[in-house]
């Protein structure tokens, strides 16, 4: 019997009764690598049939993760305007983007808010703007909504926008975790998601659920383990990872 297959057959009736519960003790459930490769496999098949097409390498691994404590982390408005004033432009002829990252990098050390989980994430142009990113990763994991964005004109930093959680520490406890195919088999079960998907990345982040987060006027929060989907243009969907 191939036993692979038959858990895939058993997925879709499962999504069918909605009991994504027991879909993800049988999908997460592999002997081994192997059969987790094949169940992959099956799962793509199955969510093709579903107008659900996957683009990209999906993660064969998955471990037991622990939450991640993390602390809102904000600058007072007054102090990061005296230092967005105290800029001075940089002359034309080296306004290039080496020297452009060199400058965001010196004005965040400035601000005493460089660390080791600032991470570069992107640096894109817009007519005579330049646009630079960085996100924010703790022990290899990125760390969602969680980002510094600074928008560079005529030489200086013209707009500054951070929102940023810093990591404390791990929880004691690991649990068990979904694997990649259980979260989109979970996402094909979504009964909101457009018709068409094309699923263009999936990766294990540290996300806080919006709808339980507070903002700004939280100091201390809890992140869990959830795969990220990116999808149909970079549009996001996240599906916690804890099997429960």
């Amino acid at each position: 019997m191939d036993w692979a297959k038959a858990k895939t057959i058993l997925l879709a009736a499962l999504i069918t009764a909605n009991l994504f519960l027991v879909v993800v003790f049988v999908v997460l459930k592999a002997e081994n690598s192997a059969d987790e490769a094949k169940i992959q496999q099956e799962t793509i098949a199955l969510l093709a049939e579903k107008n659900i097409i996957v683009e990209t390498e999906i993660p064969l691994k998955h471990e037991n993760m622990p939450v991640l404590n993390v602390k809102n982390d904000r600058l007072e408005e007054s102090f990061l305007t005296r230092k967005l004033e105290e800029q001075v432009p940089m002359p034309l002829e080296f306004r290039n983007e080496e020297n452009y990252l060199s400058m965001t990098e010196a004005f965040l050390k400035s601000c005493g808010i460089w660390t080791e989980h600032v991470v570069f994430d992107s640096y894109t142009t817009e007519e005579n703007r330049v646009i630079i990113s960085y996100r924010n990763e703790y022990e290899g994991h990125r760390i969602e909504d969680s980002s510094i964005v600074c928008v560079i004109e005529n030489g200086v930093i013209s707009e500054f926008d951070r929102h940023w959680l810093t990591p404390i520490n791990f929880g004691r406890t690991e649990k068990a975790t979904v694997s990649a195919s259980g979260a989109l088999v979970s996402f094909m079960g979504d009964k909101d998601r457009p018709e068409k998907i094309i699923i263009e990345s999936i990766e294990m982040v540290y996300w806080i659920d919006s709808s339980t987060y507070e903002g700004d006027s939280t100091i201390s929060d809890t992140a869990f383990p959830a795969w990220k989907i990116l999808y149909n243009n970079g549009q996001v969907r996240h599906v916690l990872a804890y099997i429960e």
